[in-house]
């Protein structure tokens, strides 16, 4: 057989006491104005209230109004709501954690690009000063060679005049 042809004798027994229930509710409902008119009420509030969760008010909360299938149903979808409520919550608190831990490290890279800038500058004083001693110790190397120099020449003159002494002595 397939789908667009079926026999009775293929069909779940259950199907038809389904059916069955189905059609004495119908009746029901027809035959009971009060209990339609209850239903009816019901189904226009729990619309409501999805077309609101729908558009994302997901404070809104199905009312339960007794034990039949739409009270239950609302329940599940309550505590769905719940559940949805509390992970945004914790989306919104994880955010804010976030957006701290950022400003907090914005804050420590600006206070490290401070540190640098001041280590920069010491190293820059340094390099300079190094520079500085390098021509103060070159200069003063030139001073005691002069020095020396002139000292040899004293020593020379000193020797001469110790010589000339000698010589004057000898002559006395």
């Amino acid at each position: 057989s397939s789908v667009c042809s079926l026999k009775m004798n293929e069909l779940s027994p259950d199907v038809f006491n389904s059916t069955k229930i189905f059609h004495l509710s119908s009746i029901t409902l027809a035959l009971d104005n009060r209990l339609s008119e209850e239903v009816c009420k019901i189904v226009k509030e729990f619309k409501k209230s999805l077309d609101m969760i729908a558009q994302g008010h997901v404070a809104v909360r199905v009312k339960q109004s007794g034990k039949d299938e739409f009270s239950l149903f609302g329940q599940t979808i309550n505590q769905f709501l719940d559940n949805l409520q509390g992970t945004i919550e914790r989306v919104i608190e994880a955010s804010s954690v976030l957006a701290q831990t950022g400003n907090s490290l914005e804050e420590k890279a600006n206070q490290t690009k401070g540190a640098a800038d001041v280590i920069s500058d010491a190293i820059g004083d340094i390099s300079k000063g190094a520079g500085e001693q390098a021509a103060n110790i070159t200069t003063s190397s030139e001073k005691i060679v002069n020095m020396r120099e002139n000292i040899d020449v004293i020593i020379g003159s000193v020797d001469k005049l110790s010589d000339t002494a000698a010589e004057i002595q000898m002559l006395l």
